[in-house]
C-alpha cells in the first residue's frame, strides 16, 4: 500500500510527465510506448527517460522486465554529479547493446571502457592469472605512448594471444597512455556509477513512480546539500578533496630538483637517470601527461611552480575551483504536487 499499485502506476505516468515539466521546465522528459501484443489493447509502456533542468544546467558550466540506466559525471570536488537517467526494456538478443548505441548516437564522442570489466572479459576469454591482470592494469594506468608500447611487449612474451586480444582493443578507450587531454580526468573504472546504483538500491524494486519519485528527492536533497556545503568554503579556494590531493602531490615534489630552461621551462631530476622530465608551466604540459590529463599539477610541476617562486592554485584547471562548483549546484530541482493535483493527460 505504501509503494502504490504496479499497474495503476504505468497508468500514472503521463500526468507524472506533466507534472514535471509543469514544476520544472526545460526539463528533458521522454516516455515511449510500443504496441501492445495483445489484440484490442491500449499501447504498453516500453521507456522512459528524463534528465532534469538543474541537472543539466550544471553539467554544462532477452527478458520482458526493466532496468535503469544512468548517465553519472564527476563534479569539482570529485564526488558523483547524476545527469539523467532511464528506465528501458532489458537488453535481449535482439539488440545492439549499449556499444552500438553509443557509437550509433554519439559517433564523435569519445568514449572509455571501464578497466575492471575489461579484465572480467580477459579472464573470460581465457586469460586468467595474476600476473597476466597486472600487467593489464599496468599498462591501463601508464600515460605515455612510449610506456604503453613497450607494456604491450611484456603483456606478449607472457602470453601472445592475450596481447592479440588487448590489440583488438583501441588504447583510447581503456589506457591513460592515449586518453583525450581535453577532458581532464584520467579514471579508468566506473566507480561513480556503481556508487550512485548503490543509492538508490532501496528504490530500485518499486513500482515505477515510486521508484522515480524516490530518484527524484534524493537528487533534489543532494543538489541542496551540496549547494549549503560550499557557502561555507572560501570562494578563491579549491575543492576539498582537491586540495588533500594537491597535499600528497607535494610531498611527492619534494623528491625532484628543478633545473630553470627559462622563464617557464623546466627539467625535474629525480632519483635515477631515467626519472627525468619537462615541464612547460606556461602551455601546462608535462611530459609524464598527468598534469595534462587531469588539470591538477602533478610532483613534477609543482617543483617547477616552486623554483618559479609562483602559486600552484594559478596553474590548477578552473573546474576544481569553489566558484565552479557553486555554479553547478547554483540550480535547484524543484518540489512537485501529490498524485491529486497532477494535471489529467
Amino acid at each position: 500500500m505504501i509503494d502504490g499499485d504496479i499497474s495503476n502506476q504505468f497508468k500514472l505516468l503521463w500526468n507524472y510527465c506533466n507534472e514535471i515539466v509543469r514544476t520544472n521546465p526545460n526539463t528533458s522528459v521522454y516516455m515511449k510506448l510500443v504496441e501492445n501484443e495483445e489484440p484490442c489493447k491500449p499501447e504498453r509502456f516500453q521507456r522512459f527517460y528524463i534528465c532534469f533542468s538543474a541537472c543539466k544546467e550544471g553539467f554544462k558550466s532477452g527478458s520482458n522486465g526493466t532496468q535503469l540506466l544512468t548517465d553519472v559525471g564527476l563534479d569539482p570536488n570529485n564526488n558523483i554529479y547524476p545527469i539523467a537517467y532511464a528506465v528501458v526494456e532489458k537488453e535481449n538478443h535482439r539488440q545492439k547493446g549499449l556499444i552500438g548505441a553509443f557509437n550509433d548516437i554519439l559517433p564523435f564522442v569519445a568514449h572509455r571502457f571501464c578497466v575492471r570489466h575489461l579484465h572480467s572479459n580477459f579472464k573470460r576469454a581465457g586469460f586468467g592469472g595474476n600476473t597476466l591482470r597486472n600487467a593489464l592494469w599496468k599498462d591501463a594506468s601508464t600515460t605515455t605512448v612510449r610506456w604503453f608500447d613497450e607494456r604491450m611487449v611484456e603483456i606478449f612474451d607472457l602470453d601472445p594471444e592475450a596481447a592479440i586480444w588487448l590489440r583488438d582493443k583501441s588504447p583510447s578507450e581503456w589506457s591513460k597512455s592515449h586518453f583525450s587531454e581535453d577532458v581532464k580526468c584520467d579514471t579508468l573504472v566506473n566507480n561513480i556509477c556503481e556508487c550512485f546504483n548503490s543509492m538508490i538500491l532501496d528504490a530500485r524494486d518499486k513500482p515505477i513512480i515510486t521508484l522515480l519519485e524516490k530518484i527524484w528527492y534524493m537528487l533534489m536533497a543532494r543538489m541542496q546539500a551540496n549547494k549549503y556545503k560550499s557557502a561555507k568554503w572560501s570562494s578563491d579556494d579549491i575543492c576539498p578533496k582537491i586540495k588533500n590531493l594537491l597535499c600528497k602531490s607535494q610531498v611527492a615534489a619534494a623528491e625532484y630538483i628543478p633545473r630553470k630552461s627559462n622563464e617557464w621551462n623546466y627539467e625535474l631530476i629525480g632519483a635515477s637517470i631515467t626519472d627525468i622530465w619537462a615541464i612547460d608551466l606556461l602551455n601546462i604540459k608535462c611530459s609524464y601527461r598527468k598534469w595534462n590529463l587531469t588539470g591538477l599539477p602533478c610532483k613534477h610541476a609543482i617543483a617547477a611552480i616552486w623554483a618559479k617562486n609562483d602559486e600552484i592554485n594559478s596553474y590548477i584547471d578552473d573546474y576544481y575551483k569553489v566558484e565552479t562548483y557553486r555554479r553547478i549546484y547554483e540550480f535547484a530541482i524543484l518540489p512537485m504536487n501529490g498524485q491529486s493535483m497532477w494535471p489529467q493527460y
